[in-house]
């Protein structure tokens, strides 16, 4: 089951037995959830969804030796605006892959599903596109801000709130614009997005724009009552979300 889903440590490097069986030196209850958790994913319903466990720093060793993180816990999108007369105006398809596409400007934010690990990167696939603004919310003394998003403003045009704008080929800061020169955004386009301090961002592979630093022409400065940051994204068009890393806190 692992070797026909996942790619990661299946390969002729692994240890064998006589009879060319694979050797898995696991805990086996440990193992056992894993291979429990594969199946009731693959059989999972809208009415009877599948539930991520909770686990624990073992069992999240494990799941990042076989490469399948993300496949035991997978990120998904929370929906925090979407025009309200666009029928069906936003498609997610969820697992290993997240695919979202989307009729009219809506943003999100990215959730982990059955722990509390934070994230640390991810990486935007990007397909056709019409405005792809990525980067987070800044949440102040504690206090959870009201961020009012709409079909005109996303994240990055907003107060307290900073964005990489793949549309424009600029970096947004609290709706003022620094543009971005010799950086193409296109079908194909990998964007990664680091969410650490500081915050970086990068645009196939080269580093466009980080917090707290200068690059190029970008300067963010971060107040000292910031005191976390949370992913957004605002998008009209499609992409997918791949290669999602969590930190090592349960």
């Amino acid at each position: 089951m692992l070797a026909s889903k996942f790619s990661g440590r299946w390969d002729d490097s692994l240890e064998k037995d006589r009879d060319g069986n694979y050797f898995i030196d696991e805990d086996f209850d440990r193992f056992k959830m894993m291979i429990d958790c594969l199946r009731k994913k693959a059989i999972a319903t809208k009415d009877y969804p599948y539930s991520a466990p909770k686990g624990d720093t073992d069992f999240y060793r494990m799941l990042n030796y076989y490469n399948i993180m993300e496949g035991i816990y997978p990120v998904t999108l929370k929906e925090i605006y979407s025009p309200a007369d666009v029928e069906d105006a936003v498609t997610l398809t969820e697992g290993i892959e997240l695919k979202v596409d989307t009729k009219e400007l809506c943003s999100f934010h990215l959730q982990h599903v059955g722990h509390f690990r934070g994230i640390e990167s991810l990486e935007l696939h990007i397909g056709e596109i019409q405005c792809l603004q990525v980067g987070m919310e800044r949440l102040i003394n504690y206090q959870e801000n009201k961020f009012n998003y709409s079909q005109n403003l996303g994240v990055g045009d907003l107060s307290n709130t900073i964005a990489l704008d793949a549309g424009k080929s600029c970096f947004l800061n609290g709706g003022t614009r620094t543009n971005i020169e010799k950086v193409e955004f296109k079908e194909g386009t990998i964007i990664r997005v680091e969410l650490k301090n500081p915050s970086k961002w990068y645009v196939d592979g080269e580093l466009v724009a980080k917090d707290e630093a200068k690059v190029g022409d970008i300067q963010i400065c971060k107040p000292n009552n910031w005191h976390s940051d949370r992913f957004a994204l605002s998008m009209k068009g499609n992409i997918k979300v791949r290669n999602v890393k969590y930190n090592r806190n349960a």
